[in-house]
């Protein structure tokens, strides 16, 4: 086991941060104003190759350990005032967009292709923070929608 205060180890988990953290730059690229193949390249290459890569670098530095440590802490139970925080914000964030998106296909907001880019990446980022938020609970109850139960097993 290696030690939390080793330089090894702080590094590895850099990487493991900034491997969660990369996908949101990918927001900023179009504001760049690179070309279009470039700024697909680079979106593409922050959303997908560079997680996996930063994150394999990161595990390979930090060790087991750390990467169970985390998952530890990420996968908890989620408590009843977490979870009612996080399906709060989850539903917040889709109702926020689909006004949004109504309000701009009406009119009714005049707002900037850049401002608007910006308001629905922090909503969507909102969204999947909430969705984190309400923990193991909330997947094991969107996994229990796709499957049949039958009237038999009902109480």
């Amino acid at each position: 086991m290696q030690a939390k205060n080793s330089i090894k180890y702080k590094i590895g988990m850099a990487f493991i941060i900034l491997s969660i953290t990369c996908p949101l730059f990918s927001f900023l690229v179009p504001l760049l104003e690179l070309p279009t193949a470039t700024t697909s390249t680079l979106v593409a290459f922050l959303m997908i190759g560079a997680p996996e890569l930063l994150l394999i670098i990161g595990g390979a530095l930090a060790g087991k350990e750390a990467l169970e440590s985390i998952k530890s802490k990420l996968f908890q139970p989620a408590g009843k005032i977490r979870y009612q925080i996080g399906m709060t914000i989850f539903l917040c964030g889709i109702l926020s967009n689909w006004i949004l998106i109504y309000l701009e296909l009406t009119g009714i907001m005049m707002l900037g292709r850049e401002t608007m880019l910006v308001i629905i990446a922090s909503i969507d980022i909102g969204t999947i923070i909430g969705i984190f938020m309400m923990g193991v609970e909330f997947f094991e109850k969107c996994k229990r929608l796709f499957c049949w139960e039958g009237m038999n097993n009902r109480k």
